[in-house]
């Protein structure tokens, strides 16, 4: 997936100093992704990537793994399409269950997903 890399960098920029952790490398993202089929959506803004989200399926649901949008352009509903997004392409794919792992951090997350 060609895009990848550059969706790593603008994801480290969303991302850092959030958690605990450094936010994943590439080559955390291409070693978690190696034997998924992720589903990736992008959100951009004159050509550039304002966020994104990455899902693939796990067990029995649809997981989304990432979703995040920079700090320029939340508040403009990109991160409610981008959910809306994965919902509908699980209920299109017969997906049970939409599942996410929300770190207490992400107030932001927490409350997309209520």
């Amino acid at each position: 997936m060609e895009q990848l890399e550059h969706i790593a960098r603008v994801n480290y920029d969303i991302f850092h100093g959030m958690y605990e952790a450094e936010p994943y490398s590439f080559e955390q993202y291409k070693n978690r992704l190696a034997d998924k089929t992720p589903l990736v959506y992008v959100a951009t803004d004159k050509g550039k990537i304002v966020g994104d989200s990455i899902s693939f399926a796990r067990d029995d649901s649809f997981y989304l793994w990432i979703l995040g949008v920079d700090k320029y352009h939340k508040k403009r509903g990109i991160a409610t399409q981008l959910l809306e997004m994965n919902e509908q392409f699980a209920r299109s794919h017969n997906f049970e269950h939409v599942t996410a792992k929300v770190f207490g951090v992400s107030l932001e997350m927490q409350i997309l997903l209520a």
